[in-house]
């Protein structure tokens, strides 16, 4: 106690710690996609994950308590890692570039993460609890982008007001996971066969969001 007299100590800011904590599980993240991809995840051990993200074993355990949680929270960060993307997405004018648009980077995103979404695809085939996590995290949540884009083009009459936004977002998000499933399951899916069937769909889906009025053929009166 004496050594600590006349000396103030200093409390680490809470924005620190969360900070400090955030960029610590980015780490974990990263390092877990990794040893996954290489080991496999019945293999792979969160010694080897800490080791790989420099940092300690207990450490992994007290942030995400098991190995199975802890995928669990890799997939809803990469969920984020998705909807952040999507922000940068250029705005249209147009609604089915603006669906097409969203569906390519999804599909984008997938190319670039193959070896993670075959993980999971294998591990939710034998895994009830990670079936249902990966159900709640990509079928249940839109992407809150798009999902703020339609709303814009509702908002100016182009899609009917009685449309259900939500409903819309949550339909385009589980044919986009078709995608990644279907490339999770074939790493030689051809990427150009998946864009054309990505831009139908974006067609066809928003000529049918379209209001009535834009839609129903203009009558000549005679």
């Amino acid at each position: 106690m004496s050594i600590l007299r006349g000396k103030s100590l200093k409390a680490v800011p809470v924005k620190a710690k969360r900070k400090s904590r955030v960029e610590t599980e980015a780490k974990i993240f990263e390092s877990s996609r990794k040893i996954f991809a290489k080991f496999g995840f019945d293999t792979a051990t969160l010694k080897q994950i800490a080791t790989h993200a420099g940092v300690n074993e207990a450490l992994i355990i007290r942030y995400f308590g098991s190995k199975a949680k802890l995928l669990t929270a890799i997939m809803n960060n990469y969920l984020k890692m998705q909807e952040e993307a999507s922000e940068k997405i250029p705005s249209s004018d147009s609604l089915e570039e603006e669906i097409r648009a969203h569906l390519f980077h999804q599909i984008a995103f997938d190319y670039e993460n193959i070896d993670f979404l075959s993980i999971i695809s294998t591990r939710a085939s034998v895994d009830d609890n990670l079936c249902k996590d990966l159900i709640k995290i990509f079928g249940e949540n839109g992407d809150p982008e798009l999902n703020k884009r339609l709303r814009q083009f509702q908002a100016k009459g182009l899609i009917s007001k009685e449309t259900d936004i939500n409903a819309v977002c949550h339909m385009i998000q589980m044919h986009s996971c078709s995608y990644g499933m279907e490339l999770s399951y074939n790493r030689k899916l051809d990427r150009k066969r998946v864009e054309k069937s990505a831009t139908l769909f974006a067609s066809i889906f928003a000529k049918g969001l379209q209001t009535n009025d834009k839609i129903k053929p203009k009558l000549k009166v005679k």
